[in-house]
């Protein structure tokens, strides 16, 4: 009975403990679970859930993506087209029928080699004649078979290689090779058309090339992988032109495979004759045909030779260079030089001739370069005078000390590249999210001859008169593979104005038919200037508003209070 009773004893107090327990934790016993229809409406929200966060995160990655394979995809045919432009720049003529012409009547050495290349898929697009080869020069799209080359094709030149000059090596056609310029292009199904001239090549890589052989539009066209949906078709084409033939080059975008290429129409260059003059019995509402007038300056492996006595003025556009992704930033200066070299013969007393040579800074050089907005002028620069450009990054007092130079003369093509109106604007990634290139040259820059930006951003064209050039700096490493070499560390504008300028008169008896009509501002070498896209507008010396656009027959003549934009006082910023 004893343990009975304790037994039953025990057994109560267990129940009642653990009701009173579960009371106090607010919890009632129950036998109740999930239902099926619980567990499927969870199952569905999370499915939802997840299909959303997935969807935009597959969507973020596939636009970031798209944006950089278009930004090294455009650098890629950048560098390609400047490349093909060049040496059509040095050919005598592009053959409007190359592309219909079988490889032995290109050349009996003409032969693509069939362990790298699908000879079937061959498409000539360039037949180019080079004074001094016997054979022609041939670019051309095929299916690659093997080999770190992509397809659906690749882009070939057939031709001599290039010696440490940068001249051809051999003008032996039979010592030539086929190598490979750019893969992964094609994929585009639509037929390209030509407005005018001869279509030769694919819709993977074509030209357009005028009737008489002298200018051509050029096109490379490609996919670009998407994540999501399908390729995208992306291309560029380029204008270019033989040599003696000067075409207003512009790269323009391609998209969707469809392209109809319009044939630039060739300027006669410096070296060709001039257009004829108007006869004194032409109509009077003809405006006179422009002379060719002679360059500002010439450039050449960084340094700018002035052609005639002039003004020069060089502004500091800005730049970017840090410590390190997110670090201090590194302070840039610059040096302006500006040397003179003359020549001096003296003959001694055997009569023996001894030449020679002493280069000395004219007056005022070298000068520091001006803060970032900022112009140092230069005045009465005589013809001859030469312009190079010192970079210098660092002090000493940042970044464990860093301290780097470079010269536009002696580090072009490496630290320093040299840019003229039409050039591209090269493709660099900025470095720790620094800003690009062309954000020195956009909206935030302008000319101060035009008062518009320094590029043309639906081309990605450099922008200028054609008396200015433009300096791009590299000056935190050397190394061109580093992700720290954007060619943005500083940026600087020069423009060279002659002063001594020469009014062309024409046979027309109209005695304002000079210098077209007498419209600009002499910004192209001639009094009072001629009429292109690059003459200075006139404002409002006090307001800044927009007075004349030159046109022909609307002379757009400076007064006391009409003036360039390069000329307006400091704070009075240029309308329209």
């Amino acid at each position: 009975m004893v343990i009975t009773y304790h037994k039953e004893f025990r057994e109560l107090m267990k129940t009642k403990l653990s009701s009173r327990l579960l009371n106090l934790v607010g919890k009632e016993q129950s036998d109740k679970g999930f239902t099926l229809t619980d567990l499927l409406v969870a199952a569905t929200v999370t499915s939802v859930v997840v299909a959303l966060s997935g969807s935009s995160v597959a969507s973020m990655l596939d636009a970031s993506n798209t944006a950089n394979a278009k930004s090294e995809r455009r650098m890629e045919i950048n560098r390609s087209l400047n490349f093909i432009s060049s040496e059509i720049q040095t050919a005598s003529s592009i053959d409007p029928t190359g592309s219909s012409k079988t490889n032995a009547e290109i050349s009996s050495n003409f032969n693509p080699p069939s362990s790298q290349i699908d000879e079937d898929s061959v498409n000539k697009a360039l037949v180019l004649t080079v004074p001094g080869l016997a054979d022609p020069i041939v670019y051309y799209s095929a299916t690659p078979k093997t080999g770190k080359w992509s397809g659906p094709q690749v882009v070939y030149r057939w031709g001599p290689t290039f010696n440490a000059n940068g001249t051809y090596d051999s003008t032996d056609s039979s010592t030539w090779k086929h190598q490979a310029l750019i893969d992964k292009v094609g994929g585009s199904t639509v037929t390209p058309t030509c407005s005018d001239g001869t279509l030769s090549g694919n819709a993977a890589f074509y030209a357009c090339v005028d009737p008489n052989g002298k200018t051509a539009e050029v096109s490379q066209l490609g996919q670009i992988k998407k994540l999501m949906g399908q390729p995208e078709i992306y291309g560029m084409s380029i204008s270019t032109g033989i040599q003696g033939t000067k075409v207003a080059s512009q790269v323009s975008n391609i998209s969707g495979g469809a392209s109809v290429a319009v044939l630039p129409t060739p300027v006669a260059s410096s070296s060709s004759s001039p257009s004829p003059s108007p006869s004194p019995s032409s109509s009077p509402s003809t405006p006179p045909v422009a002379p060719v007038l002679p360059p500002a300056f010439t450039s050449s492996s960084g340094v700018v030779t002035m052609a005639s006595t002039s003004t020069m003025t060089v502004r500091n556009l800005g730049g970017a260079i840090t410590c390190g992704p997110g670090g201090a930033n590194i302070p840039v200066s610059g040096t302006i030089n500006i040397n003179v070299t003359t020549t001096t013969t003296t003959t001694n007393r055997r009569g023996r001739s001894t030449t020679s040579t002493t280069t000395t800074p004219i007056t005022g050089a070298p000068r520091a370069l001006g803060a970032i907005g900022q112009d140092v002028t230069f005045n009465n620069v005589p013809a001859g005078a030469r312009l190079d450009i010192t970079g210098i990054a660092g002090n000493g007092s940042v970044c464990s000390r860093f301290s780097f130079s470079a010269n536009s003369a002696t580090s072009q093509g490496s630290q320093v590249l040299t840019l003229v109106d039409g050039d591209t604007v090269p493709l660099f990634t900025p470095f720790g999210g620094q800003r690009p290139i062309d954000s020195f040259m956009s909206s935030t820059s302008t000319n101060p001859l035009t008062g518009l930006p320094l590029i043309d951003t639906t081309t990605g064209k450099v922008a200028l008169a054609k008396n200015q050039v433009i300096y791009l700096f590299e000056l935190g490493t050397t190394s061109k593979s580093s992700t720290a070499y954007d060619m943005q560390d500083l940026v600087v504008l020069a423009t060279i104005t002659p002063t001594t300028t020469t009014t062309t008169a024409y046979t027309n008896s109209s005695s304002s038919n000079k210098c077209n009509n007498g419209v600009g501002n002499g910004s192209d070498g001639c009094t009072p200037g001629g009429s292109t896209s690059k003459d200075e507008k006139l404002y409002n010396i006090a307001t800044g508003a927009l007075v004349c656009t030159p046109a022909v027959g609307n002379p757009c003549k400076e007064t006391s209070t009409t003036v360039p934009a390069y000329k307006l006082p400091t704070g009075v910023v240029p309308k329209g």
